[in-house]
């Protein structure tokens, strides 16, 4: 088996095989887990050979084969060397697509922002995710992403963003070049540090929500999926 053109969709989960962490490769509504002990992280750093010969095997001998809708999915990047974003380049709590998040903070806040992950230390992008950044006032405390790494040849047009809250439509936004909104700010975060392979910066803002405690939130946007949160009262 092979796959036709170089557009992926990529994303980290926890395998029902062996309870590690693998590499999967979306394709056709399932996940073809990459075999071996390697991380998304590491297939970057390159013009893209190694995803693509990655998605080769994945396809061709997959560790094993899930439904999208049975994948646990995690982080595309679980620990990525930064996150950089418009208001801070400090370390922040990095979850997963799906994960709750603690309502624990006064002031709850949510901002729905596109990711770049870099593939090269030059800026090039490696493919783009949707991240929410969750504050407390003006401090943000975590972000959350997925639920895959899309390469920029997966996507066309616009990116069209919104927030419903407990099922009610709360904000929404749209990207109308991913490329030309994120050149300049690759570029100025490469002048403030180096960008190693697996950094993620953030867009901005495309659209934002005030909180409370047992909210159940959902970012989307059609080109990259959907980010699924209950906001906990308990520390998660």
């Amino acid at each position: 088996m092979t796959r036709k053109g170089t557009a992926m969709r990529w994303g980290t989960y926890a395998s029902p095989a062996d309870g590690g962490v693998h590499p999967g490769l979306l394709d056709d509504g399932m996940t073809f887990g990459l075999t071996g002990t390697g991380t998304l992280a590491e297939l970057l750093g390159d013009d893209g050979t190694l995803l693509r010969e990655a998605a080769r095997r994945a396809l061709d001998d997959p560790f094993e084969v899930v439904p999208e809708f049975e994948t646990d999915l995690l982080a595309p990047v679980p620990a990525p060397p930064s996150v950089r974003l418009a208001a801070t380049t400090a370390a922040v709590d990095v979850r997963g697509p799906f994960d709750a998040v603690p309502a624990t903070v006064p002031d709850l806040g949510c901002r729905l922002e596109v990711g770049a992950i870099i593939g090269r230390p030059d800026g090039t992008v490696a493919g783009y995710t949707l991240l929410g950044v969750w504050s407390s006032g003006a401090a943000e405390f975590a972000v959350t992403m997925g639920p895959h790494l899309v390469t920029p040849d997966e996507l066309d047009g616009p990116v069209r963003a919104a927030i419903t809250v407990n099922d009610e439509p709360r904000a929404e936004g749209v990207l109308d070049d991913l490329g030309g909104v994120f050149a300049p700010i690759i570029a100025a975060a490469a002048r403030a540090a180096a960008l190693a392979p697996g950094t993620v910066v953030g867009s901005g803002e495309l659209c934002r929500a005030a909180l409370a405690p047992d909210d159940e939130v959902v970012l989307r946007a059609d080109a990259l999926g959907v980010l699924d949160h209950r906001l906990t009262a308990e520390p998660a």
